[in-house]
């Protein structure tokens, strides 16, 4: 049988619990984006497309919800500064919800579809379809204005 040194034992040990680092994660989505801010009233808006429709929307820091308007149906009886959701969208498997914004209540359907943000684009977005206020409709306790969630 062969001898080890007492050092060959130590040394093979220290380098076997060494933390062994993972290889580095490949995405083909950009890790961030820039993106230009409008002054929308007393906030900022960012610009982004939905199934290809293009959308405004306030720059919300403190929300993860990424909205639409679906109130709207783009035929004169009510148009959006926001944009306007046109069709179903895609199932995501979420029950519709109330959801509580600048005071007001918001019905939203729960939707997936591409988002394209700057020059990132996620193919299959979780979205809020707003299909609703509850407290009696835009303009009461807020403008009907739609987010774009940043927080995570």
């Amino acid at each position: 049988m062969p001898a080890f040194s007492r050092s060959a034992v130590l040394r093979t040990l220290a380098l076997s619990l060494a933390p062994l680092k993972p290889p580095p994660a490949h995405s083909s989505a950009p890790e961030g984006t820039v993106l230009p801010l409008m002054l929308c009233g007393g906030a900022y808006c960012v610009d982004y497309r939905v199934d290809g429709q293009s959308f405004r929307a306030v720059a919300d820091t403190g929300s993860p919800f990424l909205l639409v308007d679906g109130t709207c149906d783009g035929r004169g009886a009510r148009s959006s500064p926001w944009g306007c959701y046109r069709g179903a969208g895609r199932s995501s498997g979420l029950e519709d919800t109330t959801e509580r914004f600048g005071g007001q209540d918001v019905d939203i359907q729960w939707r997936v579809g591409a988002l394209v943000l700057g020059v990132m684009s996620v193919p299959d977005a979780t979205f809020g379809v707003v299909r609703g206020y509850a407290s009696g409709g835009a303009g009461q306790g807020g403008d009907g204005a739609t987010f774009l969630g940043l927080a995570k």
